[in-house]
């Protein structure tokens, strides 16, 4: 994806990701029930565990970890292929020095010492091609990842970076592209996952009246919006930008599902999943801290997106920084119409 080269690097994404930590422990009780379950292979098959969109790692190492765990329950030594998967630009060294830290405990390993039996694997290429060996994977997931696009939209909204607040062109060509991207994966993931195999995919959504993430959709225009103004970013480049990203309603995953014939749906449903910085604020009112919660999680995803976007060669990328000291000085100065609403649709499939 041209626009798109990962999540920000270096450790960013991890420490400004709580949400999706949130939104992964939202879905998984019910995905755990079905790993229960599900029919496994006896030994000496390998048993393989996929996140597809792993990023910078802490979220994919805990959340394939709490997989690793339900399966362990049944198959106590098992081998087990654990595969992270991303982007190739994606901050892959990041992810193995979470992983192998002697000072913590993964997955893979309890203060240096391996677990035998697990066998961690990382992938870079994108889930909208073949990724891993054909009938490879018992359980995969793919949280908050699928939601962007292969590809930009051709005609962005006006005065505006998001899909959603686009008018119906904008609107109805996000949808295709959306649904086109997901029977797409849904057929590379029919290769890699073998029958019976479970695979559970969570991204934002919407509902009738509202869409994931519109406060601060609006909060990132509104601060690229008085930097144009003021001459520091490219008013041209902001006119052709929006972000890939389409919030589905429900439908828009299980119907696409269902009429691919690969897999069955086990449960489909939009959930308004509460974020941790916002309980905060509404339990202290602690404005700043706030401001800087919400920028930062929105930093770690759409920082790098800006920069490929925006930035013309020569310009200076300090403005970029700008986007975000100015994003929370909004916020700071008044933090209601920013606020973040987490409505994600969760869709759980069985291969067939």
């Amino acid at each position: 994806m041209a626009s798109l080269t990962g999540m920000k690097a270096g450790g960013f994404y991890d420490r400004h990701s709580s949400l999706q930590r949130t939104t992964f422990e939202a879905v998984y009780p019910q995905f755990a029930a079905a790993i229960a379950t599900m029919p496994l292979p006896e030994e000496p098959a390998v048993l393989g565990v996929a996140d597809y969109g792993c990023s910078e790692g802490g979220n994919s190492i805990y959340g394939l970890g709490r997989i690793v765990e339900a399966l362990r329950a049944r198959r106590p030594h098992q081998s087990i292929a654990v595969m992270h998967t991303d982007l190739a630009t994606n901050d892959f060294n990041h992810l193995l020095g979470l992983l192998l830290n002697p000072d913590t405990a993964t997955y893979a390993q309890k203060h240096g010492a391996l677990r035998p039996g697990i066998f961690p694997m990382f992938v870079g290429a994108s889930f909208y091609g073949p990724v891993l060996p054909p009938a490879c994977v018992h359980v995969g997931i793919s949280m908050l990842a699928v939601e962007w696009l292969s590809q930009p939209i051709t005609h962005p909204p006006t005065d505006h970076i998001g899909i959603m607040a686009g008018d119906a062109r904008a609107l109805a060509e996000g949808r295709a592209q959306a649904e086109a991207d997901w029977r797409l994966f849904l057929a590379e993931r029919g290769r890699e996952i073998v029958p019976g195999g479970r695979l559970l995919v969570s991204v934002p959504g919407r509902n009738e009246t509202d869409w994931c993430a519109r406060g601060p959709y609006d909060l990132l225009n509104r601060a690229c919006r008085e930097l144009v103004g003021e001459g520091r970013i490219d008013a041209s480049r902001y006119a052709a930008f929006c972000f890939p990203v389409y919030a589905r309603a429900a439908d828009e995953l299980a119907t696409p599902a269902a009429e691919g014939g690969l897999f069955a749906i086990e449960h489909c449903e939009t959930l308004d999943v509460p974020i941790g910085f916002e309980c905060a604020f509404d339990a202290d009112g602690d404005v700043a801290a706030y401001a800087t919660a919400l920028v930062g999680a929105w930093k770690a995803v759409s920082e790098p997106v800006l920069r490929a976007a925006l930035l013309r060669p020569g310009d200076d990328p300090a403005s970029i920084d700008a986007v975000y000291q100015r994003a929370e000085a909004l916020v700071r100065a008044d933090p209601q119409p920013w606020r973040f609403r987490n409505l994600e649709v969760s869709i759980q499939l069985v291969r067939r």
